[in-house]
């Protein structure tokens, strides 16, 4: 689907995709006004877009985040900006269904002034890469991994184990997360947290922190954190 230069505007509606691209005109060109895209597993491929939430508010029950659920192998995200939403990103399992986010690829992402997580790589994200973006005023961390153990959310033998594992998170700038971390890797296995700059910490959180909090999975193999540089922040 291709939108061109222009204004677009969704209202509440859950935009459901398996298998699509979407393409805009470029970030300053092409506005989704209160688009919310939720994956369910399959290719998904999104570029050269903004999109504009319009969300002023949190409520952890609403699904009112740029991008939600999961996106299978060979998922791609370049060239987006989102702003005004609840998380930019929240790569989970949908609920009642099999699939998780594998092998999604984000590139060139441009977040700003949101309510929750600029992104977070939850609930069995796997393989997956995010890099050379830049994530600005995150009412929660700018960049999670979170590996939760939650009683609602079974894998698909029913287990209630689900680490994020493989991901990375490179060559990124956060800055001015106001309640939680920069970024942080809560439990899981073999993930990496390398080159990224971090800046400006306002409350409650650090730079770059590595935690069991929240229910976290134990850590297995190697977490790797390296070449991060902390400006302003701990």
């Amino acid at each position: 689907m291709w939108f061109p230069a222009g204004s677009f505007d969704f209202g509440d509606q859950l935009l459901d995709l398996d298998s699509a691209v979407i393409r805009g005109a470029g970030m300053w060109y092409t506005t989704l006004n209160g688009a919310k895209f939720y994956g369910h597993g399959g290719t998904v491929e999104v570029y050269d877009l903004l999109i504009d939430g319009g969300t002023n508010e949190r409520d952890d029950e609403a699904f009112t985040n740029a991008f939600h659920g999961a996106f299978g192998p060979g998922s791609i995200i370049q060239s987006v900006w989102i702003e005004h939403t609840k998380a930019g990103l929240w790569l989970t399992q949908p609920i009642g269904e099999k699939a998780r986010t594998n092998e999604l690829y984000m590139m060139g992402l441009r977040i700003r002034n949101l309510m929750a997580d600029g992104i977070n790589f939850a609930v069995g994200t796997t393989n997956s890469m995010m890099e050379q973006s830049d994530i600005r005023y995150t009412g929660d961390d700018g960049i999670a991994m979170w590996s939760f153990t939650d009683g609602k959310l079974t894998d698909v033998n029913g287990s209630e184990r689900t680490p994020s594992v493989n991901n990375t998170a490179r060559f990124n700038t956060v800055a001015l997360p106001w309640l939680a971390d920069n970024i942080v890797v809560f439990g899981g296995k073999d993930n990496k947290i390398q080159d990224n700059v971090v800046m400006d910490t306002v409350a409650n959180g650090a730079g770059i922190a590595v935690s069991t909090r929240f229910n976290a999975e134990p850590f297995a193999g190697t977490t790797v954190v390296e070449r991060n540089t902390l400006l302003r922040t701990w």
